[in-house]
């Protein structure tokens, strides 16, 4: 990577650690039920965490997993994934 351009898949890891940073600030000023947050945050760390390319089966198993719990927690079916 140079200058000011980066990898797609850098970016996405960026933005899913945002992700989970925003997600546990939420958890702290919901007034409602946050039992899902924290769930959901690993889900998030979980997917920045995997590696842009060569991903093992078990990896894309654990993406696809996370991918519909994610899904599932924002009442968002196929928006994430």
């Amino acid at each position: 990577m140079s200058g000011s351009r980066t990898s797609f898949a850098a970016n996405q890891a960026l933005l899913l650690d945002q992700s989970a940073s925003y997600l546990r600030i939420g958890e702290t000023v919901d007034p409602g039920n946050t039992s899902g947050y924290p769930a959901a945050v690993g889900e998030l760390v979980q997917l920045a965490g995997l590696p842009e390319t060569g991903d093992t089966p078990a990896q894309m198993a654990l993406a696809k997993s996370d991918i519909a719990a994610l899904d599932s927690f924002f009442a968002t079916p196929g928006a994430v994934g």
